[in-house]
């Protein structure tokens, strides 16, 4: 049994909260019921519960002191937060500190019991062993649910093989096909498309913020669509929230009808995710299962079309596209010689200009789309990838394609789009050339340490750069490039420092001082100790004595 504390500081709130979950049910079990911060974190300290529910301002402590006070104490605690209060900043400051989920007050019994569902889930794949895993996987590789998911997903991102198959099969026995393999139940009758796609302002550091808001957005579709149509798959990708229905044509007139029930839902959580936009792109209706990958289609390249048209209309994706012109006219052989010379040269302020010059000469193009912005800009990513990579032996703060294309989804209009480009090259680069200085200076760090635990001894320009397996004229320009100072200088100051403590100490006489340094002339070693301090060693010494 997993244990849950809940705290509010009404005690009807708590009671009703209690009473309002068959806690049985779910594998848990209420420990406690407190009514202010305080009480909240010194029962946490001593009870240790899985699961938190709590009010977001309370005497003592207010929720988001309780979270990061009880996270200091163990990690491993998951916290609802609920709150009668409709403000942005305590449910940003609640998804910074990692609760599961922020729930507004009257409290829904559906809504609360979604969350704990997930909470148990996330702890049986925490403490389900390795074999206990393999388990779980194979039952979830049978799970119906899954299994069309990943038919979804295939139409989406990796249609090729389903094209070569429905080539062969033909259009009678696609359907037989999907309902056997996928364990989809189509029927004879309408097949639509549609992806859900919230938008937020996101930053690098309100990411977590967004993919919590997508998680919602699955939710809330399932919800809506889930029972009110024959079949419906529904995924998250990275195009968005990716739904397929089918019923008959009566029945899949009545979508747009739920697409905006869902799209207010989800607008309004705009006190948890203040800037959030919904855009809705439909494909076209098709008549036969093996034109689903069309209709899935259409819905995405009305998704993209929301980089020209705006956020938050419902887009319809007939794919006809106008005459554009080729990628290769933004960026022709003169743009790619540029761009992979500046990345050579890890010119990061080079490469943003030309990503700058390119979004001028599409925000002056005509007759362009969503679709086109996509093809630039992933070419753009493309030939810088191959560049750095190339270049660089694939440094490790390089993100690759897919995972960079995860980002453009993310952005909301063509400048942002070229904006977010921009700074993830920039980003990049600028951390290859830290490391790069920082490798660069490795082996003069090196070489100051060696000349510091030997300057006493008679070593070489040689010596040294053949400790660090350097060319001695190459060392020698590089040790002055990075010190300011060629070799003999830096050891003569190193050897001068070392005297002037020595000759602090009357025990010593200036000959043993001398010789202690690396110095075997007395008239030597005070000529240079002269030059460089202006004193004589004597005189030098009288300074302490």
């Amino acid at each position: 049994m997993y244990k849950v504390l809940i705290a509010d500081d009404e005690v009807k709130v708590c009671k009703l909260i209690n009473n309002l979950i068959d806690w049985d049910k779910f594998g848990l079990v209420v420990i406690g019921m407190v009514h202010d911060g305080v009480a909240a974190l010194k029962f946490i300290e001593d009870e240790q519960p899985d699961i938190v529910i709590t009010d977001i301002r309370m005497p003592g402590y207010d929720g988001i002191e309780l979270i990061k006070k009880a996270k200091e104490i163990s990690n491993e605690i998951n916290f609802i937060i609920v709150s009668g209060y409709r403000h942005f900043d305590y449910a940003h400051n609640a998804i910074k500190y990692g609760v599961e989920d922020y729930l507004l007050k009257p409290l829904k019994k559906i809504e609360l019991e979604s969350t704990l569902t997930k909470m148990i889930e996330k702890y049986k794949k925490i403490l389900d062993g390795q074999h206990e895993k393999e388990i779980l996987k194979k039952r979830i590789d049978l799970d119906e649910r899954l299994v069309k998911e990943n038919f979804l997903d295939k139409l989406l991102h990796d249609p090729s093989d389903l094209a070569l198959q429905l080539n062969i099969l033909g259009g009678s026995s696609i359907k037989e096909y999907f309902n056997n393999t996928y364990l989809c139940n189509f029927i004879d009758g309408i097949y639509q498309g549609v992806i859900i796609k919230p938008d937020l302002t996101v930053g690098d550091k309100d990411e977590q913020s967004y993919y919590l808001l997508m998680e919602k957005t699955k939710d809330i579709t399932i919800k809506n669509l889930e029972g009110n149509f024959h079949e419906v798959i529904i995924t998250s990708a990275k195009e968005g929230i990716i739904c397929l229905i089918n019923d008959s044509f009566d029945t899949v007139l009545r979508l747009k009808r739920y697409l905006k029930l869902i799209r207010n839902d989800i607008v309004k959580m705009r006190d948890v995710f203040v800037d959030v936009r919904v855009t809705i792109g439909i494909g076209e209706m098709v008549f036969d299962a093996i034109e689903i990958p069309s209709t899935i289609k259409g819905a995405k390249y009305a998704i993209l079309n929301r980089l020209v048209e705006g956020t938050g209309h419902i887009l319809k994706g007939n794919m006809i596209r106008s005459t554009i012109p080729s990628i290769y006219e933004i960026l022709d052989n003169n743009f790619r010689t540029k761009l992979l010379g500046f990345i050579e040269t890890l010119n990061s302020e080079g490469v943003i200009l030309l990503i700058s010059e390119t979004l001028e000469k599409l925000k002056q193009a005509k007759d362009i789309d969503g679709e086109y912005i996509y093809e630039v800009n992933k070419e753009i990513y493309d030939v810088y990838y191959f560049g750095i990579t190339k270049g660089f032996a694939k440094p490790q703060n390089v993100l690759s394609n897919e995972d960079y294309d995860k980002y453009f989804y993310m952005c909301d209009s063509l400048s942002n789009v070229f904006d977010r480009l921009s700074k993830e090259i920039k980003k990049q680069i600028d951390q290859i050339n830290e490391e790069k200085k920082y490798a660069d200076k490795k082996p003069i760090r090196i070489a100051k340490q060696y000349i510091k635990s030997n300057f006493q001894l008679p070593i070489t320009l040689e010596e040294v750069s053949n400790e660090i397996g350097f060319n001695p004229a190459y060392f020698s320009t590089l040790f002055k490039k990075e010190t300011g100072q060629n070799f003999l200088e830096y050891l003569t100051d190193t050897r001068i420092q070392a005297a002037k403590q020595l000759l602090a100490d009357n025990k010593r006489t200036i000959i043993q001082v001398a010789e202690e340094v690396g110095y075997t002339d007395i008239k030597h070693f005070t000529k240079v100790f002269k030059k460089v301090t202006g004193l004589t060693p004597s005189v030098y010494r009288k300074l302490y004595y």
